[in-house]
């Protein structure tokens, strides 16, 4: 009996506090914490720039606004990239934006707040050491980019790197000849950048980040100087103690370069050093498991991005060769067509009373989903 703030329909509303599904109004709505069904990994008919095997940026940084995924720079074997494409998820298309990056580089970490995405270090030919300190920020809404005064205490390239709340983490990375174990914490709202008392147990070079609540989990990486130590340590850092801690569980095999992405409370870990296979690990029992799905190519390097329940794979390397391919994994739960299912917030209780004259319950919505004419949720 319950009245949802929720508006239907093509045109969106002039109340905006309204929740807007570009859909006609259900029979039924449920509420879901996780997605969960059936696993699927084809190929996409789009291809990135570039032929086949060359002439294909990787190690491009990612992130994603909205329905659009943005790739930023990479390196084709020849040069390094100042290009920023641009994948849009509904129409499964990619397109090169004229705008471009103050330079071109590899290894550049991303993380999206609002509409704007922050960009930093990198690997370059236009520096002294071949490594950058600067922090970009691309709008989206503009399609124009800017760097900012304040800058990475030293050049790297290949930080890991999540997002809590409005401040940006990142871990270690790459400079010269060694691997840095340094975690800094970036401030969007005052664009300024401090060095934690905390660090990593050791260097760490393109190790995987995910956020989960104020939690970031970091998984595997390795040794930029010595590049055959890989590791298959997974670290917990607490941003409200800053306090990291290595846990019990462990990757299946010692790996970096993998791509890393969520859906929920699971963080999906894919390929990475010439592997194919794809782990899940659970941020609520901090457990990990490999699925049956696999990757169509064995790959690392990749750009890696969630939509919904869907996450984008673009490029990558594979036994030396660099890919154009963009690979989609759907995770697939069943619902009736036409059937609208919320997927509510880890972040926050699924129910936030909110004592006023009328009393009312808060629901944090990460997704919506809608049951397709296969009956299954998009």
């Amino acid at each position: 009996g319950a009245s949802l703030n929720i508006a239907y329909g093509e045109t969106a509303p002039e109340d905006t506090s309204k929740l807007w599904i570009k859909a006609n109004e259900p029979d039924k709505i449920t509420l879901k914490k996780e997605v969960e069904g059936a696993q699927s990994v084809t190929l996409l008919d789009a291809h990135l720039p570039g032929n086949q095997y060359s002439y294909v940026e990787c190690n491009m940084g990612c992130a994603r606004v909205g329905t659009k995924i943005y790739l930023f720079g990479g390196y084709d074997g020849s040069f390094r990239s100042n290009r920023i494409l641009m994948f849009d998820t509904e129409t499964e298309t990619i397109t090169i934006l004229s705008t471009t990056l103050p330079s071109g580089r590899e290894g550049v970490s991303c993380v999206t707040i609002g509409t704007k995405i922050y960009l930093f270090g990198g690997k370059t030919t236009h520096s002294t050491t071949g490594y950058l300190s600067e922090i970009c920020v691309f709008d989206t809404e503009t399609e124009t980019i800017i760097t900012l005064s304040a800058t990475l205490p030293s050049e790297r390239s290949e930080m890991g790197c999540a997002r809590v709340g409005t401040k940006i983490y990142l871990f270690g990375g790459q400079h010269y000849r060694s691997s840095e174990k340094e975690i800094y914490v970036f401030d969007t709202e005052t664009e300024s950048i401090t060095k934690l008392s905390k660090s990593l147990p050791g260097g760490r070079t393109y190790i995987s980040c995910a956020s989960v609540g104020t939690k970031i989990y970091l998984f595997g990486g390795y040794d930029a100087y010595r590049s055959s130590t890989r590791y298959d340590t997974i670290y917990m850092f607490d941003t409200e103690t800053e306090v990291i801690e290595t846990l019990d569980a462990t990757l299946p095999t010692a790996c970096g370069c993998m791509g890393c992405s969520i859906i929920g409370t699971k963080i999906y870990l894919l390929g990475g050093n010439n592997l194919n296979t794809i782990n899940v690990f659970d941020a609520e029992t901090e457990t990990i498991e490999t699925l049956n799905a696999t990757l169509t190519e064995a790959c690392d390097s990749m750009g890696c991005a969630t939509m919904g329940n869907k996450i984008y794979l673009f490029g990558g390397l594979s036994n030396g060769y660099r890919l154009n391919t963009i690979t989609k994994f759907t995770l697939t739960s069943p619902l009736s067509q036409g059937n609208i299912e919320l997927q509510t917030s880890f972040l926050n209780n699924v129910f936030k009373l909110i004592k006023t004259a009328t009393a009312q319950v808060e629901i944090g919505v990460e997704n919506v989903y809608i049951g397709n004419e296969n009956n299954e949720a998009e």
